[in-house]
């Protein structure tokens, strides 16, 4: 069934293995073989998988109902939402009950009226008291995806805008015996509810009073649908509130509500006690708010950058950033800031000297950056020639296409090649194509695609045999895309054979139960030790790859490049940026939620997964059925909101 899965159902066997596992006579083997047939995302199993709706452990029906949101897709949702709903009438088991009430949710819907008649029947779900919280909790996620469906927009209302309201608040006295599950509860009762476009300015500051500093937060989050002052008012108060993801979230709506009178409070958050926040408020001052005073400001923390604690790895933060937003203000202010950033040791201080050369229009040092020992400082600086010299410096992207090895950078210089006049480019982003070809990683996909899409604007049908050279290519994205070129030029379709990507190493069934039981140490080299574990059952292909690469040391220095407040930290990269990581790709293994604190495997796409690891920084429920989370930090939640861009990992653990 692991294998079945993993292909795709283009084994051997097929999906042969899921179908058999259906009729197992154990219960886990059941849940295992149609949690498989969902993950294939094919509409035409829902009527393999509607049956086990009916099974006699409510694990497989709860299971199954997942498995029919997951693969039913448009065509095949009228189908698993009849079969739902005759169920969910008949249901006794909570837990089941509440899968079913998501995967209703999930369901793409036709119209306003379709809409309505599942928002009724959720809403009935958790009309009394009495409700278990795993009803409550199923429901409310089904409410979330019901209402982001393009069709619900301010269609829930009545019963369903009610049902929200009445859980964005809910007593934690009668909730039952879990806090976090109550908390859990009103948190995605409140996104919903903003979602719906039926919160009154009353509901946003009723959920501002809650204690759950994450509930508070989505109150903030739902300011923009407001009108007037109200708006304004609330968000300035959000940014005294006691935890700095609220005043964060303050500060992010203050930019989209355009309200110029809290210019002061941003200046004050400037010095706000913590980074994130901070950082933010210097990224608002470099929009304009502030004035005279706020170039003085930035001026005066970017020139810190010379002190020696900006030396440190925790020291270059603010100045950097500073420096950036001061480009953005008074270029010619900023521009003696740039030897600083450019002669430290940190990559990610280089990038910033490059995003002020680009604002400051300074030529000499952009040319000197595109030759930086780091691929994603040459990056910025060909993306900052690009914007500032145009085509005079092709030459520049066309060496990167020589020379990088890095799938950021050749994206970046064939983004810059577009509209080049110089007739050597085609061929300059063929052989750089071969090049990259060659080297057989899957990961190396964007970079491939990208150069393709370049040769497809510059190139014409001499070159048309060359590329399709690539129509047979281990990678069948790849391949797909070279046909379309080739068919465009010469009128004809090349043949080219179906392939599969290749299939992953499996872990044994003893290695999946030792892993499901093992603990995680993720050890910072400030000294922050983050304990976690593993979902070994639910995602067992990437939970072993983790510890695999983890007990050989792969991510031992290696950093978290991408740190985005309120949303999630993301890292394991060996060259810093999204494109770089280990290997093949792995399949995606689609079922646990993102709640704060899970580790997901990051990707671009379907089944991409290269080793890098995000983890969730709040309950980002919208990433469900999207993302594999194959694990969770189980202790010492809250220093993930200290770590900044950059931190780096001494080692990970899995004893």
């Amino acid at each position: 069934m692991l294998e079945a899965e993993d292909t795709r159902g283009a084994g051997p066997a097929g999906i042969t293995p899921l179908l058999d596992g259906l009729t197992h006579d154990e219960p886990v083997i059941r849940r295992i073989a149609v949690r498989g047939l969902g993950r294939l995302e094919r509409d035409s199993l829902v009527e393999r998988i509607a049956p086990l709706l009916a099974d006699g452990s409510p694990a497989v029906r709860a299971e199954a109902a997942n498995a029919l949101a997951q693969a039913a897709g448009v065509r095949g949702a009228p189908a698993a939402r009849a079969a739902l709903r005759a169920r969910i009438a008949r249901e006794s088991d909570p837990v089941a009950i509440g899968a079913m009430a998501e995967s209703l949710g999930r369901l793409p819907h036709d119209d306003s009226t379709d809409v309505q008649r599942t928002a009724v029947l959720l809403a009935g779900l958790v009309d009394r008291p009495s409700t278990p919280d795993a009803v409550r909790l199923g429901t409310v996620r089904g409410f979330y995806f019901l209402v982001r469906q393009p069709v619900s927009r301010a269609v829930v209302v009545g019963s369903g805008a009610s049902a929200l309201r009445g859980l964005s608040t809910l007593d934690t006295t009668t909730a039952g015996p879990d806090p976090l599950i109550a908390s859990r509860i009103r948190r995605v009762a409140a996104a919903a509810l903003v979602a719906t476009g039926n919160a009154t300015r009353r509901d946003l500051a009723t959920i501002f009073r809650d204690p759950d500093p994450f509930v508070r937060r989505e109150a903030v989050a739902g300011l923009p649908g407001l009108a007037g002052d109200s708006a304004v008012d609330l968000a300035l108060a959000a940014l005294t509130d006691s935890s700095p993801l609220v005043r964060y979230e303050a500060l992010r709506i203050n930019a989209r509500l355009g309200a110029g009178r809290s210019c002061t409070a941003v200046m004050a958050a400037v010095s706000d006690a913590d980074a994130h926040v901070a950082l933010l408020a210097i990224e608002r001052l470099g929009t304009g708010c502030g004035g005279e005073g706020a170039v003085a400001l930035l001026d005066s923390i970017a020139l810190t950058l010379t002190a020696p604690e900006a030396a440190r790895s925790a020291g270059w933060h603010r100045p950097a950033a500073a420096a950036v937003a001061l480009a953005r203000l008074d270029p010619a202010r900023a521009e003696p800031l740039i030897a600083a950033l450019e002669r430290s040791g940190s990559p990610f201080v280089r990038m910033r000297a490059a995003r002020v050369a680009t604002f400051t229009s300074s030529n000499r040092v952009l040319h000197r950056l595109a030759s930086d020992a780091d691929a994603n400082v040459r990056s910025e600086a060909v993306r900052g020639l690009a914007r500032v010299e145009g085509h005079i410096a092709d030459s520049v992207y066309i060496a990167q296409l020589r020379e990088a090895d890095d799938s950021q950078l050749l994206q970046a210089a064939a983004t810059a090649l577009a509209g080049s006049t110089d007739t050597s480019v085609a061929g300059e982003l063929l052989d750089a194509l071969d090049r990259t070809t060659a080297r057989g990683r899957e990961t190396e996909r964007d970079a491939r695609i990208a150069l393709i899409d370049r040769i497809a604007e510059l190139g014409d049908s001499s070159d048309a045999d060359r590329l399709a050279q690539r129509v047979d290519d281990f990678d069948p994205r790849v391949a797909e895309r070279a046909a379309d070129v080739v068919e465009r030029w010469t009128g004809e379709r090349p043949d080219r054979p179906r392939r599969a990507l290749r299939p992953a190493l499996l872990p044994a069934l003893a290695e999946i139960e030792r892993l499901d039981h093992a603990r995680v140490t993720i050890e910072m080299e400030d000294g922050t030790r983050l304990r976690a574990r593993l979902f070994a059952l639910e995602a067992p292909t990437n939970s072993w790859r983790f510890a695999r690469l983890a007990r050989d040391g792969y991510y031992d220095g290696l950093t978290f490049h991408r740190v985005v407040p309120n949303f999630v930290i993301q890292g394991g990269s060996p060259r810093e940026n999204e494109f770089s990581g280990d290997g093949p790709f792995s399949r995606d293994e689609l079922g646990r939620p993102n709640w704060r604190g899970t580790i997901g495997l990051s990707t671009r796409g379907r089944d991409t997964g290269d080793a890098q690891i995000y983890i969730n920084l709040i309950d980002n429920i919208r990433l469900d059925h999207q993302y594999t989370v194959f694990g969770e930090v189980t202790s010492d939640l809250g220093a993930l909101g200290g770590i900044l861009e950059g931190a780096v990992i001494r080692r990970i653990t899995v004893d």
